[in-house]
């Protein structure tokens, strides 16, 4: 493995896929950075501190600290550091790999292809990784290589499951129904940056490139929900973890998570939790305020 400072970046094409003999790590503290949307190679993009953006496929999201993206071979990726500084950590692993190999041609890790939050255990391996040295000792390239087989163990087990959830998608031909699913997980993953504000079908759709009809079944179909609960499902989720924080009052909390109506609010949260969000604030061990 072989660690360069994000700044060493080289400038990749935009239509050759680059080619990696060993892994290799390009991390730094940095601001005002970019780096120019170019073919990406099989590897991960993980946030060590800070916020940043990054555009992927033509889409551009926003990465948080300690969480991750897998990025796949073949897709089209930049990355925007703004002004407060960020720890980008981008990890190529070595094309030869053969977890990388698919009957001679590279792997296929579309439906991957997303951003993780990062479990303890993953957090430990990363940042046993950033902190090895760049150096060709034997001991430090055995113990790089077993951390990065047990992300590459994980990143696949990843793909699988996602294999399996395309196949809830009643649709013959696999790349189409591959192709779909794709499409839906891209979408989940706007809800799930977005759900905080109005989000419509219009929008969600054209996200997808379906039709509506086709695009609530199957969504349905793979989630076991209609966008609109998904949306719902996300804000009380997100209301729960608020709510732990005493510094916000159950309104504040309301308009945080994307209702305008209080009493909209409190009505969704106590069908889907059995309590009001002030008796689930003070079950939870804080303090109850009257709604």
């Amino acid at each position: 493995m072989r660690s360069f400072a994000l700044t060493d970046h080289p400038a990749f094409s935009t239509t050759t896929l680059p080619y990696f003999p060993e892994h290799v790590i390009f991390t730094s503290k940095v601001s005002d950075f970019v780096i120019p949307q170019h073919q990406c190679h099989h590897g991960l993009i993980y946030s060590l501190g800070g916020t940043f953006s990054f555009t992927l496929n033509g889409l551009t999201r926003m990465l948080e600290e300690n969480k991750f993206l897998i990025v796949n071979g073949n897709s089209t990726f930049g990355l925007h550091v703004g002004s407060p500084v960020a720890q980008p950590m981008m990890l190529y692993f070595q094309s030869r790999t053969p977890a990388l190999r698919a009957g001679g041609d590279a792997a296929d890790w579309n439906l991957t292809e997303r951003i993780y939050p990062a479990t303890d255990v993953f957090k430990e391996r990363i940042h046993v990784l950033a902190s090895l040295p760049d150096s060709c000792s034997s001991f430090i390239t055995m113990k790089a290589d077993a951390v990065i087989r047990s992300i590459l163990f994980e990143i696949l087990s990843f793909n699988q499951y996602a294999s399996n959830e395309s196949m809830k998608l009643d649709v013959r031909k696999a790349s189409t129904r591959q192709e779909n699913y794709k499409r839906l997980a891209v979408v989940r993953e706007w809800i799930e940056d977005n759900f905080n504000r109005t989000l419509t079908l219009d929008e969600l759709a054209g996200i997808a490139a379906m039709n509506h009809q086709h695009f609530l079944r199957l969504f349905n179909k793979v989630f076991h929900k209609t966008p609109h609960q998904y949306i719902i499902d996300r804000r009380i989720a997100e209301a729960k973890q608020l709510l732990l924080d005493p510094g916000m009052v159950v309104a504040d909390v309301c308009l945080a998570v994307g209702w305008d109506s209080l009493s909209t609010f409190s009505q969704l949260f106590k069908q889907r939790t059995g309590q009001t969000p002030g008796e689930y604030r003070k079950a939870s061990g804080g303090d109850y305020i009257p709604e």
